[in-house]
Parts: C-alpha cells; structure tokens; sequence
C-alpha cells in the first residue's frame, strides 16, 4: 500500500513539473518571419 501511495505521488509531481515548468513557445511576430509558405492542393469535391 505504502509503495502504490508513493508511486501516485511521484507520478502527480511528475506530471505536475513538467506542465508547470514546460517552456512556452513564442508566437513570432510578423516582422521576425522571412516569408510565408503557401500551399495550393486539388480537391475535387470542392473547386472552383
């Protein structure tokens, strides 16, 4: 009993570390970005 209550708890603290001190990604601003990729594809149940 005392074992599964120990690994509960690690399992909480290690989910609970790695949502906490996940770094975040940055949104890049218009002006850091080089170009935009566009893409085009043929679908044939909608077209123009």
């Amino acid at each position: 009993m005392r074992k599964l209550r120990s690994l509960i708890v690690v399992g909480i603290l290690l989910f609970v570390g790695t949502t906490v001190f996940a770094q975040k990604t940055k949104v890049p601003k218009e002006k850091s970005m080089g170009g935009y990729l566009m893409v085009y594809f043929k679908d044939d149940t909608h077209g123009l």
